[in-house]
């Protein structure tokens, strides 16, 4: 018997029209990755739609570019087994992560034992995997200790001749606690060979004043044979460099062989905590094609920058330095009369809360109102990064003058923690100054999700384009923290 309901029992809601996944337009698929954390999951949904598979599958598939814990035999197993799988891996990094808890550097079912003890590293399966990657570009080893791996990095270069970029970061643990020897980190440089970019990160080049007198047994380190060894490998790669990073500790009279390195091609260079400042701007000098620099010191020494230095420069970030000459002399106009096409720019507070020395052009002069003064006519500036030792009162009032003379800036960047109290009301008040601000970032900053969201507010309410403070977002009238999966991805653990 078939039932009839009367007209007035008839649904009349309009009906929703389902949308496939194959019919988003582009920009809507690229908010899709960015909500996908797990390269699983995003695999599943690429073999569902060909626009999105076309989109992600250069740079985003698991097999492209993978981040792996260095005892995950599964993974190794798998490279092993596979040559058309190894063949597509573009970009590895190689972790040793127990000895980090951050999110995303957890140790995974395949890592452990079931004592819950970590599985030592098979070094000899990952020699043989290397000769597998015939098509690695970019090579990251952010492990205890590089010396261990030389046979693999030797086996890497032999076998893939499209490898551009080595990184090593040797992790050696709060205050050094990690035993490694010194001579075998230095012996694993020999395997560097014609690429075009290198970061190298290690403590070993810390000198005995520094380093723990209980661990010098442990290091071992040999004088300066460390950054002896650094500067012979810039030399014989000299001639294809592209771009150097170097975060190593040194006297000044042996890093002097540094800065008389000539890099024909080099267009990035970021120095962080090495010493020898007066050398600096000879270096400069000789590479007027830079369009990155980044000069981290804890040095009192003090150096001119050249009129004619850094003509190219879109990112310079100088940290550390007391001298307010040389942020004015940034901001100046060329000899040619041109400026520097400066897209990002680092700034420290306590120099420009200084007055101009003897022999300045303007000598007494307020150095933060000639800076400000010369820093207006920079008209492409995007990113500013503060540098505040102290976070006292006097120093964030620092920040208006600078805000203001720059009204372009949409991302404003605090090398150490944002400041608390009075001096965080003083700082949205000066980044009220700025009407296109979207982003704050704070990479130092350890707070947890409840204070974050508690300093965004705080923030929001002064700048109202404001959409970001670190991890958390601008969500309607709120805020809460989010993890943006593209940003996680170097770190999934497969």
């Amino acid at each position: 018997m078939t039932a009839h309901l009367p007209e007035c029992a008839v649904s009349t809601a309009p009906r929703t029209r389902t949308v496939l996944l194959r019919d988003l337009p582009i920009e809507l698929l690229e908010q899709l990755i960015a909500h996908i954390s797990h390269p699983a999951d995003l695999l599943a949904l690429a073999l569902c739609n060909h626009a999105l598979y076309t989109l992600i599958q250069p740079n985003y598939l698991p097999w492209h570019s993978i981040s792996v814990p260095s005892q995950n035999r599964c993974v190794v197993g798998r490279l092993c087994a596979s040559r058309r799988t190894a063949r597509h891996v573009k970009r590895l990094i190689i972790t040793d992560t127990w000895t980090t808890t951050g999110h995303g550097y957890r140790l995974c079912c395949s890592c452990k034992t079931a004592a819950e003890d970590p599985i030592e590293v098979d070094y000899a399966m990952w020699e043989k995997c290397a000769a597998r990657l015939t098509g690695l570009r970019e090579l990251v080893l952010h492990v205890r200790d590089v010396g261990k791996w030389k046979t693999f990095l030797g086996v890497v270069g032999r076998a893939s001749e499209e490898l551009q970029s080595i990184a090593l970061q040797q992790y050696l643990g709060f205050m050094y606690r990690v035993r490694v020897e010194a001579e075998s980190a230095i012996s694993v440089l020999e395997e560097v060979r014609d690429i075009q970019e290198f970061d190298w990160y290690s403590a070993l080049g810390q000198g005995a004043h520094t380093v723990p007198p209980s661990i010098l047994t442990h290091l071992r380190i040999p004088g300066s044979e460390l950054f002896l060894a650094l500067t012979r490998l810039l030399s014989q790669n000299a001639s294809t460099l592209r771009s150097l990073k170097l975060n190593i500790s040194s006297d000044d009279t042996l890093s002097t062989t540094f800065w008389s390195l000539h890099f024909p091609h080099l267009r990035s260079c970021k120095v962080l905590n090495v010493h020898g400042s007066r050398h600096v701007g000879r270096f400069l000098s000789a590479h007027p094609a830079l369009e990155v620099f980044h000069f981290h010191t804890s040095s009192g020494l003090r150096f001119d920058l050249p009129a004619d230095a850094l003509p190219k420069a879109r990112d310079v970030d100088l940290r550390y330095y007391g001298f307010p000459e040389l942020f004015i002399a940034l901001v100046q106009p060329l000899p040619n009369g041109q400026r520097r096409p400066l897209e990002s720019l680092g700034v420290c507070a306590q120099a420009l809360g200084r007055r101009l020395a003897g022999g300045a052009a303007e000598e007494g002069s307020d150095a933060l109102a000639v800076f400000c003064r010369n820093l207006a006519q920079v008209g492409g500036l995007r990113t500013l990064t503060w540098i505040d030792l102290s976070h006292s009162l006097s120093e964030t009032r620092l920040l208006g003058p600078v805000a203001r003379a720059c009204p372009g800036v949409q991302e404003v960047v605090f090398a150490w923690n944002l400041p608390t109290g009075s001096s965080l009301t003083l700082l949205c008040d000066a980044l009220a100054d700025l009407p296109r601000l979207t982003t704050i970032r704070c990479p130092s900053s350890s707070l947890v999700p409840y204070e974050l969201v508690c300093q965004a507010e705080v923030l929001g309410r002064a700048c109202r384009g404001l959409s970001r403070l670190n991890d958390c977002v601008r969500e309607k009238e709120g805020w809460k923290v989010v993890k943006d999966g593209r940003a996680l991805w170097e770190r999934v653990t497969l």
